[in-house]
């Protein structure tokens, strides 16, 4: 059973954990570490891990995230090669600005 001060995550995207301030009926009042306060269902938080779960654990037991994790990851990796490709090639060509 959680207890206020426990640290919990979400059912649905175990990567986001928080400490939970406050529990009403169905309710949780959690401090989210990447986020501030929000209230969520309480049914849809369990106990936090304690080890951080590996894409493979998340991929088994169908849990992707949030569009907006998606994103980041692929705009980090389209401009990474992108600009690494570029600065290869202004190097090679020795050009200058």
């Amino acid at each position: 059973m959680l207890e206020v001060g426990d640290l919990v995550c979400e059912k649905r995207d175990p990567n986001r954990i928080g400490r939970l301030i406050e529990i009403n009926r169905q309710l949780a009042v959690v401090d989210w570490n990447d986020s501030g306060p929000t209230t969520v269902v309480f049914r849809n938080l369990q106990p936090a891990p304690d080890r951080k779960p590996s894409v493979l654990d998340l991929l088994s037991k169908l849990c992707f995230g949030k569009k907006k994790d998606l994103r980041l990851a692929v705009v980090q990796q389209r401009l990474s090669g992108f600009l690494e490709d570029m600065i290869y090639s202004l190097n090679f060509t020795n050009t200058t600005f």
